[in-house]
């Protein structure tokens, strides 16, 4: 257990990592949407406190998407102006006040899941227009460490703190955007703040999948079990990142 608790996450950061590094930052920013650190935070969850822990959990970390999505629209409009440091203080705080409204609130699975989508439709209108930028450097092994190193302490914490905090308080952390500000400030610090509002917009179209992840979790694990409804719900995220990738494709080749 610890040493997928060491390497599950750490993989699928570098992994993202290395395709933004690769392919730039709007298809880096589309993948980083995926489930990549919730998702197997709340697997390990899932095999330690079992399925209705987890599936409390993945309704909780859906609600949470709101903080994380505040996280990168203020992170974006902050890179304009400040430095990378003053931009992941503004964006965490943004984050701190938005979870902390919903962790009171509460909203169900379908209201969650309703404010989410209509936030992330609407959301993508709010980012600033980018500015020129710096091609993507070469992703150095120190770097690329320093993000590993990152995703698996968050596992390890948010697994160790799960019993006294709940579900509630850990799903929610368990989607602290730790891969997005992991992103943000090093294309920030390296590329500019143009590739990392473009990285952080991309990565709204890809939080679509987040939701149909979490929204399947938790319906379908209480009843299926852990391996089969984390099956389920790993099939419904991949094929809803491809139907938005398709829908946001298409609306592009329409003419104006």
């Amino acid at each position: 257990m610890l040493m997928l608790k060491l390497l599950l996450v750490p993989l699928f950061l570098s992994l993202v990592s290395l395709a933004s590094a690769r392919w730039g930052p709007a298809i880096g920013g589309w993948l980083a949407g995926l489930p990549v650190v919730g998702g197997p935070i709340l697997f390990l969850l899932a095999i330690e406190r079992g399925p209705v822990f987890a599936a409390d959990s993945a309704v909780a970390a859906l609600n949470g998407l709101c903080g994380a999505i505040a996280f990168a629209l203020v992170y974006a409009w902050a890179a304009v102006r400040l430095s990378w440091l003053e931009s992941a203080i503004s964006a965490v705080g943004a984050w701190l006040m938005v979870t902390a409204v919903l962790a009171v609130a509460r909203p169900g699975l379908a209201v969650g899941a309703l404010l989410v989508t209509v936030i992330l439709f609407l959301v993508p209108r709010c980012f600033p227009t980018p500015l020129p930028f710096r091609p993507a450097v070469v992703l150095g092994r120190r770097e690329l460490g320093l993000r590993m190193l990152a995703g698996a302490l968050l596992t390890l914490f948010t697994t160790a703190v799960a019993r006294p905090l709940g579900p509630t308080l850990t799903g929610m952390l368990a989607v602290f955007p730790i891969l997005t500000l992991i992103l943000a400030v090093f294309s920030h610090r390296n590329s500019g703040a143009g590739f990392c509002t473009i990285l952080l917009r991309s990565m709204m179209g890809g939080l679509y999948s987040f939701v149909g992840f979490c929204v399947v979790l938790a319906l379908t694990i209480p009843r299926l079990g852990t391996y089969t409804g984390f099956a389920v719900a790993v099939a419904a995220a991949l094929g809803m990142h491809g139907l938005v990738r398709r829908w946001g494709m298409a609306r592009r080749r329409m003419p104006r």
